[in-house]
């Protein structure tokens, strides 16, 4: 049923140092994680064999290939070039992945590409425009399209089936704006109106495990841990998203057993396709971050943005805990208002669709901004960073309550900022 209450975040704004934060017996201890518990590596197949249905055991197998298959998808999209429609990882008892593109004889660096698991890959040729010709439109027309339609929310284009999906705020009528984006440049492209079930509405900066702000108060999420590269010697701190900030702000990491530790603002971006900050504590940040309230992991790799549609991944927050779901899309562009600063937002974001749609049981909510997407199933369960929390839609803090939500990926975290993710 419909609830008429609607309690709602684009921007996650209320940071509980989950990255780096700190041992739970003591608060005179540093407060940021420093060992890596082995029962964190279960989390995100315990979750997944949830999801699924199938045994845990199980679930490590598929997500394992499912890695390996990752890998392979990136170089699958590469080789494609311009022919591509779209390629994503496709569910069942061995994952496989489904690449779709234009009409014409398969290219041999196609055939290259899969040679290590042609079994596993499903080759549509289409008669239907290309994922570069239809991102094209997207990027010549979207600042428009907001402004006259400032009811979407965000747009994608679909790889399973090269339909552009515009975000819109509930109440919009479908069908007249689909009659007004086709003739604003998407004729003969699917267009497809996802009506989000909860309204939008943006909090001015309310804070900064917990990152919390001691003159405004609330929180955002700690990511991973960086060091700084312009210092001669080790200067270490933690990443959380920029949108977070409140420059006027006493600010400080709140660890798991409550101790406080002061921090300090080093830089941050906010543009079209980085939401991320970065501060400094005097003590050390570890490359260990909390993937739940009891457990760590030490970082050891990043994923490119090119390997994860499809991907099942993880996510810790200092207001909802951790939880999984696939990854919808790696081309998502936020648009409403203020979310990329001054700028467009670029269709560069990571999407996923939250518990409220049965498939998984992720959850979203404010105070999640900036915290850690990854995954342990690739690379022998090596902990790799996807990417940090940006925003969502939600009705609240259980599975059921959220909608979406979207993430910066990783590779973004850098482009302005002089500072490298700590491995183990």
């Amino acid at each position: 049923m419909r609830r008429s209450a609607i309690a709602t975040a684009i921007l996650s704004l209320s940071i509980t140092a989950i990255a780096a934060s700190g041992p739970t017996q003591a608060s005179s201890n540093p407060p940021f994680a420093t060992s890596s518990d082995v029962r964190a590596q279960d989390l995100e197949a315990q979750s997944y064999a949830r999801d699924l249905a199938i045994t845990v055991d199980a679930a490590k197998t598929r997500l394992a290939f499912q890695g390996e298959l990752a890998q392979v998808m990136g170089k699958l999209r590469e080789a494609a070039g311009s022919r591509l429609i779209g390629a994503t990882l496709q569910e069942a008892d061995t994952p496989r992945i489904a690449l779709k593109i234009t009409e014409g004889d398969i290219p041999k660096a196609i055939e290259d590409a899969m040679e290590p698991v042609s079994q596993y890959v499903d080759i549509s040729v289409l008669d239907q425009p290309s994922f570069a010709s239809e991102q094209s439109v997207i990027d010549t027309h979207l600042k428009d399209w907001v402004i006259k339609h400032p009811q979407i929310m965000g747009v994608y284009i679909e790889e399973t089936s090269g339909t552009v999906v515009f975000n819109t705020t509930p109440n919009t009528d479908a069908a007249s704006l689909v009659r007004d984006l086709q003739g604003d440049g998407l004729d003969g492209i699917p267009v497809r109106i996802y009506v989000s079930e909860v309204a939008i509405a943006e909090d001015g900066v309310n804070g900064g495990v917990d990152m919390q702000d001691n003159t405004a108060g609330g929180t955002c999420t700690a990511g991973f841990s960086v060091r700084d590269t312009s210092q001669s010697t080790l200067v270490t701190g933690l990443l959380t998203a920029q949108h977070c900030w409140n420059a006027s702000g006493s600010w400080s990491w709140r660890s798991m057993a409550g101790a406080l530790s002061s921090v300090s603002y080093r830089g941050g971006y906010l543009g079209a396709n980085e939401d991320v900050a970065w501060e400094h504590a005097s003590t050390t940040a570890t490359s260990s971050f909390y993937n739940s309230t009891s457990t760590t992991l030490t970082l050891g790799d990043r994923e490119v943005r090119a390997n994860m549609p499809g991907r099942y991944v993880c996510h810790m927050g200092a207001v909802t805990d951790d939880s999984c779901g696939w990854v919808t899309s790696a081309s998502y562009a936020p648009t409403y208002s203020g979310a990329c600063g001054p700028v467009t937002c670029a269709s560069t974001w990571g999407y996923m669709l939250g518990g409220m749609h049965g498939a998984s049981s992720l959850k979203c909510y404010n105070g999640d901004s900036g915290g850690p997407f990854y995954s342990t199933s690739y690379n022998s369960g090596i902990p790799t960073a996807y990417g940090l929390y940006k925003g969502q839609s939600t009705y609240g803090v259980n599975p059921a309550d959220c909608d979406w939500l979207t993430f910066m990926p990783i590779g973004y975290y850098n482009q302005h900022l002089t500072i490298d993710l700590r491995f183990n």
